[in-house]
């Protein structure tokens, strides 16, 4: 879980759970950084058990709901 922020009093947001595996990162990254990021994904995935594979990744901004790209596990390359 996250930390609440320091200027709230209660920290009483409904997060979205989405089942599965998705990655955030800081800000919006540049296609090239993207790709290193799915790259890693990819890596990560293949070495999970079969059963639990996903089969598509979303890649967050930070902690908004916005989704950069989504990563296809079985692609050889690229989004």
């Amino acid at each position: 879980m996250r930390e609440p922020s320091p200027q709230a009093m209660y920290d009483t947001t409904v997060h979205f759970v989405v089942e599965g595996v998705s990655v955030r990162v800081p800000k919006e990254l540049g296609r090239h950084d993207l790709q290193i990021v799915a790259a890693a994904v990819r890596d990560a995935e293949a070495r999970r058990n079969e059963r639990r594979r996903v089969r598509a990744v979303p890649i967050y901004q930070g902690e908004t709901s916005r989704v950069l790209a989504w990563v296809d596990i079985f692609a050889s390359e690229g989004l």
